[in-house]
């Protein structure tokens, strides 16, 4: 089934995560910016109590990762089995290098909901 405008776009998404308890969902969004190449950035979507994906999220600008790069690409969010640690892959300027961070950065956004 297809998610709804707060997930989908015409952009195009994909690489999904969705958490063990079905409370959020960490995927890749393609960002197209005229005249500049595409970025892929992380997004985040919290589910409500009625059970409806709320608007994404850019995780990317969360994450506080300095752009090294010309154009950003972030991909392929996991988060390891206990909860504690958020991996993705990052392009920087060499090639797609894994890179790791606290996951309460996914905790302390959905405070801020």
């Amino acid at each position: 089934m297809k998610l709804s405008e707060n997930i989908n776009t015409s952009s195009g998404e994909f690489a999904p995560f969705i958490s063990p308890s079905d409370d959020y969902l960490i995927f890749t969004r393609v960002i197209i910016h005229e005249g500049a190449p595409p970025q892929m950035n992380l997004f985040l979507s919290f589910r409500d109590n009625s059970g409806t994906w709320q608007k994404a999220t850019n995780l990317t600008e969360k994450i506080g990762l300095p752009a090294k790069t010309p154009f950003v690409m972030m991909s392929q969010a996991r988060i390891t089995p206990d909860g504690k640690y958020l991996f993705f892959t990052f392009f920087n300027g060499k090639g797609h290098m894994v890179y790791w961070g606290d996951a309460k950065i996914i905790e302390n956004l959905n405070s801020k909901e």
